[in-house]
């Protein structure tokens, strides 16, 4: 018999048990002479019974004999175990360069690729289980996700994907191997398959890509998106990629160098096809390769020994039972049933989670205030009122954190405060813990845009209220220029009747006919006054319509903003929003209409209108810790191309498709 204790420590516990056990024997009672004189009968009415042992019962004893016994883990004999997990393991490598917007598939080969890949990842854990890396390169490779067996989340960050959230255009498949080599190495895979989904390896990166397969236990298998003749890269916004040379681009796809590859490496190389049949392939391929490999690895096992202290426990029911008779278990079970008098409020949350699990549970589901009174982590409690749209609270927890983050979560929350000021100097702050923090940088930018926005209009408001003051001024002289010229008039015609009737035949028809002519110029005189009259409400609604214009464009322009300084690097024909032309068929619409109305009705309908100033306080969506998957992923790839640029670990890429 091989017999062996696998955890002897338990052994200790024997010493306290014995003087536990000696304890409890029974004592001997003292006066035996006194006994042998007195008759039998009268011994129990005379002498002292002697006195219960008050330690531990043998019940009690033989249980806690039987626990030592099993804690210290006695075996009896050994049984092998394998060292290699049968579990299948794989890395998804997804090519992410511009050239995947080609259009020789339907829509593109982008979206194909997405569905491809997910579909592969649904059949691969549906039949076969395992863990699935995810990889995604264009100019670099990055990890999207480690070693998983979540379908789901996979999923999620498969259709995040897209080439503009990459950190550098190109297409370096050799690098995203190598990144495939090394999560499989680290996860204590030593044998796996790589798939990866491109549209054509250059045969500059062959080598590299040998290099890093080269000596390993793992299979490469490849998808061709695309197809020989190729099409031109289409752009979101449109536009077709050119190179350097101003030419169209148009990327084809070479399955010569992904056949050898695959087949040089154990794998296989297949072509898009419009049904299932390349992702059957590709899974029945990949399952078969990793059931062959672990029956090789079987004969690598281990001999552990064979824990008999489970089943020596099992002796501890009956003894339970025993002790249940004297009321030890009944009392047991009531203190734990009964309520306490101490008023302790103790949930069933309470007793499997700490209230950073709760409140972090409530935060997920939405229950934000719940979650706030359950953090006591100021950065967490903050978020959470945050969330809850307390931002006065956000504030005040945010204020006690002095990190970069704290500093710029604390002015956002001042920024929907609309204590613009105050959220400027944290985001500062901000930059000065962290000079590299670009979400703290645009919101800062954008804070101070909008001020300058607003000053602005503060001044084009004034200049309107000075063009006003001029406006009636001038319309007072035009009116005291209107009654001298009536009373020259007037005087004229006096002094011309005088003469009129002291002159000639002669001259009485000459005076005629110089007041005819001085009858004529009045109406002109009149309309040059009316027209200026006009010409000045026509500026006044102008200047009024381009106030109002501007106050309607200011909140889709910071909009834009926003939006815009949230992508990166975007390739050189990339689309741009358009700005400057908002507003403008509607300008264009009502300019004929401002000829028509007189001085008087123009005044009025802007007094009826609100200025600026009495309008409310818009708010500003500022950007905030994004949700979107593809925010994040672009985020975190960016820092982590960052830093190999600071290493000095990149290499400039020719072609940036």
């Amino acid at each position: 018999m091989d017999f062996a204790w696998i955890r002897p420590e338990w052994l200790w516990c024997l010493l306290p048990w014995l003087l536990l056990s000696l304890l409890s024997l029974p004592r001997r009672q003292q006066g035996g002479k006194v006994q042998q004189l007195v008759a039998s009968h009268l011994r129990q009415h005379m002498l002292e019974q002697p006195k219960a042992s008050k330690g531990p019962t043998p019940i009690v004893l033989t249980a806690l004999l039987v626990a030592i016994i099993a804690g210290a883990g006695p075996s009896f004999s050994r049984q092998s175990t394998p060292l290699v997990s049968s579990e299948q393991a794989r890395v998804l490598v997804l090519d992410m360069s511009l050239s995947v917007w080609a259009t020789d598939v339907k829509p593109n080969r982008l979206a194909r690729l997405r569905y491809k890949a997910i579909d592969f990842v649904n059949a691969s854990h549906s039949r076969g289980g395992g863990e699935t890396g995810l990889i995604a390169y264009a100019g670099d490779a990055f990890v999207i996700s480690p070693m998983t067996g979540d379908a789901r989340t996979l999923t999620t960050l498969i259709n995040s994907l897209s080439p503009d959230i990459m950190p550098s255009y190109g297409s370096r498949p050799d690098r995203a191997i190598e990144q495939a080599v090394a999560l499989l190495n680290q996860a204590g895979h030593s044998s796996g398959n790589i798939i990866l989904f491109t549209d054509g390896i250059n045969e500059q990166r062959v080598e590299a890509i040998r290099d890093s397969l080269q000596g390993t236990d793992l299979r490469l298998n490849i998808l061709q998106i695309g197809t020989a003749a190729g099409a031109p890269i289409q752009l979101p916004n449109g536009e077709l990629l050119k190179n350097s040379r101003g030419e169209i681009s148009v990327p084809t796809a070479d399955p010569a160098i992904s056949k050898s590859l695959a087949s040089e490496f154990g794998g296989v190389a297949i072509a898009l096809t419009d049904s299932n049949r390349d992702i059957d392939y590709l899974v029945n391929t990949t399952k078969a390769a990793a059931k062959s490999s672990t029956n090789e690895q079987q004969q690598l096992t281990a001999e552990l020994r064979a824990d008999a202290g489970p089943y020596l426990a099992l002796l501890l029911a009956p003894l339970m039972i025993l002790l249940f008779r004297r009321g030890a278990i009944a009392i047991l079970a009531l203190c734990i049933v009964l309520p306490s008098h101490q008023s302790v409020a103790v949930t069933w949350q309470d007793m499997w989670q700490t209230k950073a699990q709760q409140g972090q549970q409530a935060f997920e589901q939405g229950q934000h205030q719940q979650a706030a009174e359950l953090f006591n982590d100021p950065m967490r409690k903050g978020m959470a009122h945050y969330r809850a749209g307390d931002y006065q609270q956000a504030a005040e927890q945010f204020q006690q954190v002095e990190s970069a983050d704290g500093r710029y979560n604390l002015g956002n929350a001042l920024a929907q405060l609309g204590q613009y000021d105050e959220a400027i100097a944290a985001y500062q702050q901000a930059l000065d813990r962290r000079p590299d923090f670009s979400d703290a940088k645009a919101n800062k930018e954008l804070l101070e845009q909008l001020q300058d926005q607003q000053q602005q209009q503060d001044q084009q408001n004034q200049q309107s209220d000075q063009s006003d003051d001029s406006q009636q001024d001038s319309d007072s002289s035009n009116e005291q220029n209107q009654d001298q010229s009536q009373q020259q008039s007037q005087e004229q015609s006096s002094g011309q009747n005088d003469q009129q009737s002291d002159s000639q035949s002669d001259d009485s028809s000459q005076q005629s006919d110089d007041q005819q002519e001085s009858a004529n110029d009045q109406p002109d005189a009149n309309d040059s006054k009316d027209q200026q009259s006009n010409d000045s409400a026509n500026r006044d609604a102008e200047q009024q319509q381009q106030d109002e214009q501007a106050d309607s464009e200011l909140q889709p322009d910071l909009a834009q903003q926003s939006e815009s300084e949230s992508q990166q690097q975007q390739p050189d024909n990339a689309e741009s929003p358009p700005q400057s032309n908002q507003g403008q068929p509607d300008q264009q619409e009502q300019t004929p209409e401002l000829d028509q109305p007189q001085a008087g009705q123009a005044v009025a309908g802007s007094e009826d209108e609100p200025t600026d100033e009495q309008q409310p306080v818009r708010e500003v969506q500022l950007e905030r810790l994004p949700d979107d998957p593809s925010v994040l992923l672009r985020n975190k790839m960016q820092l982590e191309y960052q830093k190999r640029q600071a290493d000095g670990t990149l290499i400039a890429e020719d072609e940036v498709w």
